[in-house]
């Protein structure tokens, strides 16, 4: 029997493969339009509102602290949309291989990276070249690393590089200009492999000729149980390693939404389900995500411990029922979704512009005080960096990725010298004004290949002058340096215990620990960047301790350093440990710190301040371990002191000399208290 007929009653049903096929793969920011012509409402209503939340989450840090689940929507919606694509096509082709046509893998695969490419790259290649450009207007420390970052971006592979690089996404203290192109590389990758998924079901359904095994069925199973072994590996991983980039970085780890997205599209569509249950669970569905929104900010283990998965969840419900039924067919005409269309069409060129700016400004316009931002400051750089995002995202859909989109790259450069037809408004083309009249734009070539060029020198450039380390940095590599040839200078102290700095020539200590009746000859400091910033200050005050501190020092490498110092005769009966900046730690970890000074040493821990999101843990620890255990430890409340200072550096971590001095008044106070303690 013919497959004609067959092909045809298909085809009128509005589900088809062949109305699927019309489904072009589109970005998060593309129109899309159900088979009946009409645009999907709710995808609008989520496009516009996941790129709100990380805007606001990015702009205005500390209103929304769980507006980075606004990436795992965009995750939810460009699975969905993308298998939907592939599907349609898929289909479209086995239908045409029953009537003679040969299934084309090359073709498949192909048409599909090709729309990819003009989808993503114009917008990206824009945005890339003018803010690595506007970059060198900016002080230096907006370009470090810029290479690395440059070299991610284009290759798609930007969350792996910041994972090797030891990068932290909700790391405020030190923005990095590309950073929020990790996600864009998850999704790109996730569209590398995830065609050659689908061309491989298609291939084994038609194996397998069974008649109870559909191809939609084989993905739906399949993209759902990736999904939650994705969504447990993000636990895995975080329970293990107490890294919250390993887990949320980690392409593996965070495909959860790309996946769940994707089974929606291939869930058979269910006709009777009446429109009270559809009601309720899309009402389930809005408060799940709400309460997500509001229950899981970015310093919570929850997210990683199924949180963000439980979020995505609550998208995908929102996304089937919005695509299917009533509302999936629903088309809006109310003044009020015009805005929200805007914003839906433009979402990808908003996530793009809207965060290298946002560094850019907070460059240009530093907190002079260092630490919490004012709020004037605050709200001046999301204005800086808000409204241009809007204004040129705005030009790059126009100018573009809408005429790429429409007549790909040679026919968006052919009609960019076209000539022009004018329709009206005659009043904006005066007499006088010849470049205004419909005599074609020649010019238009040369100055759009000449600005390119341009910008892509200067890109090359910021790129490949891009320093290695940021003023802060090397500042306090420079100090420690210092302290190292200090120590190797001055030899050793009373009872070998010789200081790592001392006061130079000239400087006058008015109080020192002595003086208050603490032999610091019987204190070591253990510390990371904070203390390498306070050494000098800490040298004044305790003349004759030894300060043992290094750039990015951890915790759990505060054992062996204290054990090699006790092994040659230079531990103090006091040791400072300041190691909560650059890392949270285990129980154990504190447990073997405090076993390797021995039974007569006494503790004092430093609690951490600064916005990274493992601090919060890592001060809950040392002061639980410290209540736990008040005759041989207390807590340095540094935490809570350094609001007191006015002179932080603008990554908010660093303290500069007035900081320095309550940083020691704080450590001196709680020396005092342990060795009180009886």
């Amino acid at each position: 029997m013919s497959t004609v007929p067959r092909f045809r009653r298909l085809q009128a049903r509005p589900d088809d493969a062949r109305a699927e096929q019309r489904h072009a793969e589109h970005g998060p920011a593309e129109p899309r339009r159900t088979s009946l012509g009409r645009r999907f409402i709710v995808l609008d209503v989520l496009r516009a509102a996941a790129v709100l939340l990380v805007i606001v989450y990015h702009l205005l840090p500390g209103s929304l602290p769980a507006g980075y689940l606004g990436v795992d929507l965009f995750f939810v919606l460009s699975g969905f949309l993308i298998t939907r694509g592939l599907v349609g096509r898929a289909s479209a082709q086995r239908l045409e291989a029953r009537e003679g046509t040969r299934v084309s893998a090359r073709r498949f695969l192909g048409d599909f990276y090709v729309k990819r490419l003009r989808r993503l790259f114009p917008a990206f290649a824009l945005m890339l070249v003018t803010v690595c450009s506007l970059s060198l207007a900016a002080p230096p420390d907006v370009r470090v690393h810029l290479g690395r970052q440059v070299l991610g971006a284009l290759t798609s592979t930007a969350n792996w590089v910041q994972l090797a690089a030891g990068s932290s996404y909700f790391d405020a203290g030190t923005p990095q200009l590309l950073k929020h192109m990790w996600s864009l590389a998850v999704e790109e990758q996730f569209y590398l492999v995830w065609p050659a998924v689908v061309l491989l079901a298609v291939a084994g359904a038609a194996r397998l000729a069974r008649p109870g095994v559909r191809l939609r069925t084989r993905l739906a199973t399949g993209s759902l149980a990736a999904a939650v072994a994705s969504a447990a590996g993000m636990a895995v991983v975080y329970a293990a390693t107490g890294d919250t980039n390993q887990a949320y970085l980690n392409s593996l780890t965070h495909a959860s939404g790309l996946l769940l997205g994707a089974y929606v599209a291939c869930m058979p569509i269910i006709t009777r389900t009446s429109p009270v249950r559809r009601a309720l669970a899309f009402a389930g569905a809005i408060c799940v995500a709400v309460l997500c929104l509001i229950l899981l900010p970015d310093t919570s283990a929850a997210s990683q411990y199924g949180g963000i998965f439980a979020f995505s969840l609550a998208v995908a419900v929102l996304v089937r029922i919005g695509t299917t039924g009533a509302l999936g067919g629903a088309s809006a005409h109310q003044a009020w979704f015009v805005p929200v269309r805007w914003v839906a069409d433009r979402s990808y060129a908003l996530y793009l512009w809207h965060w290298p700016l946002m560094v850019l400004a907070t460059a240009w316009i530093p907190d002079p005080n260092g630490g919490a931002v004012e709020p004037g400051i605050l709200w001046g750089r999301a204005a800086l960096a808000g409204i241009p995002a809007f204004v040129l995202a705005e030009v790059s859909y126009r100018l573009v990725e809408a005429p790429v989109l429409a007549r790909g790259f040679r026919g968006a450069w052919a009609r960019l010298g076209s000539a022009v037809r004018p329709q009206g408004r005659a009043w904006a083309r005066p007499r006088g004004w010849a470049w205004a009249r419909p005599q074609g734009r020649a010019w238009a070539r040369p100055v759009a290949a000449g600005a390119a060029l341009l910008l892509a020198g200067a890109t090359a450039f910021a790129a490949f002058t891009a320093p290695a380390k940021t003023q802060e940095q090397a500042s306090l590599e420079a100090l420690q340096s210092k302290a190292q040839r200090g120590s190797n200078q001055e030899g050793s102290g009373p009872q070998g215990h010789g200081p790592a700095v001392r006061p130079g020539a000239g400087d006058h200590v008015a109080d020192t620990a002595d003086a208050s009746g603490i032999d610091s000859s019987q204190v070591t400091f253990i510390g990371d960047s904070v203390t390498v910033a306070a050494s000098d200050t800490i040298a004044k005050a305790y003349p004759k301790s030894r300060i043992e501190a290094s750039v990015g020092q951890q915790m759990w490498t505060a054992a062996d350093r204290i054990s090699r110092l006790r092994e040659q005769g230079r531990l103090g009966s006091t040791v400072v440990v300041a190691l909560g900046t650059n890392g949270t730690f285990t129980d154990r970890n504190l447990e073997k710190t405090v076993e390797a000074g021995g039974p007569e040493t006494r503790f004092v821990f430093v609690t951490a301040y600064g916005q990274k999101e493992w601090i919060p843990d890592a001060n809950a620890r040392l002061r639980a371990y410290a209540k736990a255990h008040p005759k041989k430890a207390a807590i340095a409340d540094w935490e809570k002191a350094a609001p007191q200072a006015h002179d932080m550096a603008a990554d908010g971590v660093h303290p500069g000399p007035q900081g320095d001095r309550i940083w020691v008044r704080t450590v001196t106070r709680a020396i005092k208290d342990v060795n009180r303690t009886d």
